[in-house]
């Protein structure tokens, strides 16, 4: 069964992830560093939900890697949930997946970091009541400037 919708983090967040750690780790030279942008919703979910067996796959079967995490999504009905599902994997793996370019990379001089923000107010979460996510206790509004000072600072 293919969500195409859903399918969108998981293209987005997850393999942009692989490629542009692939792509730079080859341009970059002995004391660089790789800022990868997680979120805090990597860390949502119940360790049996998510499909590490599948996140190598990202390297060497894209269709196949893609097509776990939408099994994944594929057990809930309400699209909006499935959408932050999707959005939730995704962010898991770019957790994962900076971890194991640390260490792949690492022999050659280059760090690798991730980060997981919470929220921050961008567009999209304007249309979404206050109250929804201030409640929750990992709530920080923050903005890009704010993350944007946090990166700078993580990959000196």
């Amino acid at each position: 069964m293919v969500f195409i919708v859903f399918q969108r983090p998981a293209n987005l967040n997850a393999l942009g992830t692989v490629y542009v750690n692939q792509e730079f780790s080859k341009r970059m030279h002995k004391g660089s560093v790789i800022v990868d942008i997680a979120s805090m919703s990597a860390y949502t979910l119940p360790e049996a939900m998510l499909p590490k067996a599948a996140y190598a796959l990202a390297e060497t079967d894209e269709a196949a890697f893609v097509d776990a995490l939408l099994k994944i999504c594929a057990v809930v009905e309400d699209a909006y949930k499935k959408n932050g599902l999707a959005y939730s994997l995704s962010k898991n793996f770019v957790t994962w997946y900076a971890a194991k370019c640390a260490f792949d990379f690492g022999p050659n001089g280059i760090r690798v970091a991730s980060l997981s923000p919470g929220l921050i107010a961008t567009d999209p979460w304007a249309s979404i009541p206050f109250s929804l996510y201030a409640a929750s206790p990992r709530f920080k509004d923050s903005s890009l400037l704010q993350l944007n000072t946090t990166v700078a600072p993580a990959s000196a």
